[in-house]
């Protein structure tokens, strides 16, 4: 699992653990008729969130459908759950997966390699560049009841994703120093849970079952 550890600066869920990805469905990125509305069928608005899903996880990590996924993301087939967020409202959000056909390890380069890198003109991820991402096995996973999750440094790998244009090399080289560090003098990273990553949590170990066999059937 790609985890963010969010930055003290952040809008929401500071210093917290947090989903990979999180998206807003807004009307200007959503697929309209010519006359400017989304169609009138099943088909068409689901053609539209999937669209938006899928250019959301392709503008913050620059992975694509054809050659990143490990399967093709169908919205039937790749839907967790539906929970409310009391905390905004009661406002409705949908969860989903997306299985990449990487290894951590090469995962964790392909995030480096194009954090910062340019598609469609802009930046590839820079507005995530003030967090950093662990790759962790789902089983290796403890959350205690304060909702604390301790990750075992050894085993989780860092994605860094501080990089140029925003960010020095000296600081990319202190960086990577006090996470060797960290890793001896602090072998337990510990950060409480945002909200919507307990509920991604959840569902995942609901829905463990009907992911492993849509693997199976796919390869």
């Amino acid at each position: 699992m790609l985890i963010e550890k969010r930055d003290h600066k952040k809008t929401t869920w500071k210093n917290k653990f947090a989903q990979s990805i999180s998206l807003a469905l807004k009307e200007d990125e959503v697929i309209l008729n010519e006359n400017g509305v989304i169609g009138n069928t099943c088909e068409d608005a689901a053609a539209s969130l999937k669209h938006v899903i899928q250019k959301t996880i392709r503008k913050n990590f620059g992975l694509t459908s054809g050659e990143d996924y490990s399967q093709e993301f169908v919205l039937e087939k790749n839907f967790l759950g539906l929970a409310r967020d009391l905390l905004e409202g009661g406002k409705p959000n949908l969860y989903f997966f997306v299985e990449v056909k990487y290894t951590a390890e090469a995962f964790a380069k392909r995030l480096k390699e194009t954090a910062g890198s340019i598609e469609d003109g802009k930046a590839i991820g820079t507005e995530k560049l003030y967090s950093d991402y662990y790759l962790v096995k789902f089983s290796d996973i403890e959350i205690n009841y304060n909702y604390v999750m301790n990750l075992d440094r050894k085993k989780a790998i860092k994605v860094e994703r501080r990089v140029y244009p925003r960010v020095t090399l000296k600081t990319q080289v202190e960086d990577r120093i006090k996470h060797l560090l960290a890793r001896i003098f602090r072998p337990k990273l510990q950060r409480e849970c945002g909200e919507a990553l307990l509920v991604s949590l959840s569902y995942l170990e609901l829905c463990k079952d009907r992911i492993d066999s849509l693997k199976h059937t796919e390869r």
